[in-house]
């Protein structure tokens, strides 16, 4: 079987890590690649894109609440999430993309965002 190409967009390495290291657990038949945020939209989705590769399972993993840490070169992402989600969506509509957050409550984008759905696991 072919594994799931699965990339993780965090800037926090620590969150991503540990997200990474569970899909890995378990025997699970899912290849991940954690990718740091670049300081652009079009870089970060860029590599994302390029990172998912064109054939095969694929999945994206994206923290809404990108620009809370510095990237590897220092820089501070200015973009949240949800801008390289829809960048993603815009070249490959076929790529599932769920945006990931510890905030209590999802932006306006998700709502907005054409096939996107809501799910909770909070009380």
């Amino acid at each position: 079987m072919t594994p799931v190409r699965t990339v993780i967009v965090d800037d926090d390495a620590i969150e991503g890590g540990g997200l990474a290291d569970l899909l890995r657990a378990g025997g699970n038949d899912i290849e991940v690649v954690l990718q740091t945020p670049s300081p652009s939209v079009e870089a970060t989705a860029a590599g994302t894109l390029k990172a998912l590769g064109e054939e095969g399972p694929r999945l994206l993993l994206v923290d809404y609440q990108l620009g809370d840490n510095p990237s590897e070169g220092g820089d501070i992402v200015r973009f949240k999430g949800g801008s390289v989600a829809g960048y993603v969506r815009e070249q490959d509509p076929e790529i599932p993309i769920a945006l990931l957050t510890s905030e209590e409550k999802l932006h306006d984008w998700v709502d907005a965002a054409p096939g996107s759905r809501r799910s909770s696991t909070g009380p």
